[in-house]
């Protein structure tokens, strides 16, 4: 668990880092970075349970990892959630005054379009989506590192 944590500040100094360099990428692109350091995470919660008994079963492995990793995701969807609301308040504003000149451009109605943009583009509906996304991935990567602590990396210890 120590490793999810230090892991999620590293993660969280590295978006707040880029942005205050002017360096800052979009949800997407920083989606790698968030997959990476859960593989990283998983990895090392298998890792250290099998340090403590070499003989732990598939399931403990699988929820060690999964623990950590949903750890990761809680602290990843906070951090997202306060980035948007106190660090980079702009970004939501300018895409959705994006959307809605293209849409006026093309005939639609202002205040239609921004409501229903303002309900979808906002950091509580990004933070959301992005912790159960993270959970996703959680799940996946537990249950891919598990494995291979339990059929490959035990016969190492």
């Amino acid at each position: 668990m120590k490793t999810a944590f230090f892991v999620a500040l590293s993660v969280m100094a590295l978006r707040v880092g880029l942005f205050y360099n002017g360096r800052s990428l979009e949800g997407p692109d920083f989606m790698f970075v968030h997959l990476l350091a859960m593989s990283v995470i998983a990895f090392f919660a298998g890792h250290a349970l099998l340090g403590e008994d070499r003989n732990v079963a598939f399931p403990s492995l699988v929820r060690a990892s999964f623990a950590a990793c949903a750890l990761y995701a809680l602290m990843t969807g906070v951090f997202i959630w306060v980035y948007y609301t106190g660090i980079d308040v702009v970004e939501f504003p300018s895409k959705i005054n994006e959307r809605v000149a293209a849409t006026v451009a093309a005939g639609g109605n202002e205040a239609k379009e921004r409501a229903k943009l303002t309900s979808v583009f906002n950091p509580f509906s990004y933070a959301s989506i992005t912790f159960f996304g993270l959970l996703f991935a959680a799940l996946g990567n537990a249950i891919f590192f598990s494995a291979l602590h339990h059929k490959v990396l035990r016969r190492f210890r």
